[in-house]
C-alpha cells in the first residue's frame, strides 16, 4: 500500500495541526487543532464532541453545495436571458444588413 501523499500530525508542544507532504518532506500548511476536551460541553465525553463537530462540518458542507446549486441555476437562467436578448436584437437588426448578402445595403465590402 503506497504511503499517503499528506498526513496530519499534532504537534505536542502547541497542539497545532500540521499538514506534511510526504513527498516533498516538509510542512504544507497548519492550523489550530480541536481540543475535544476544551469544547466539551457539560455532560460530554471527546467522542461526543467529535460527533457533533463532524455533525456541524456536515451541515456546511450542505449548505455551501446548495448555494454553490442555486449559483449555478441563476447562471444559467441569466445567460438563457441574455441569449433570448440577442437573439431578439439580430431578428430586429435592419434585413439590409444581411451578412449572407454583402451587396445588400448598399455597403462596400471592398476598395
Amino acid at each position: 500500500m503506497p504511503a499517503k501523499p499528506v498526513i496530519s500530525v499534532k504537534c505536542p508542544c502547541c497542539k497545532m495541526i500540521l499538514e506534511v507532504d510526504t513527498r516533498k518532506e516538509r510542512v504544507s500548511s497548519f492550523r489550530k487543532g480541536r481540543h475535544l476536551t476544551d469544547d466539551a460541553q457539560e455532560g460530554e465525553d471527546s467522542m461526543d464532541v467529535a460527533v457533533r463537530d463532524h455533525q456541524d462540518r456536515q451541515g456546511r458542507i450542505e449548505d455551501d453545495f446548495l448555494k454553490a446549486q442555486t449559483g449555478l441555476a441563476n447562471q444559467a437562467d441569466r445567460l438563457n436571458d441574455l441569449f433570448e436578448q440577442a437573439k431578439d436584437q439580430v431578428r430586429d437588426d435592419d434585413p439590409e444588413d444581411d451578412p449572407d448578402n454583402p451587396f445588400a445595403g448598399g455597403k462596400k465590402v471592398w476598395d
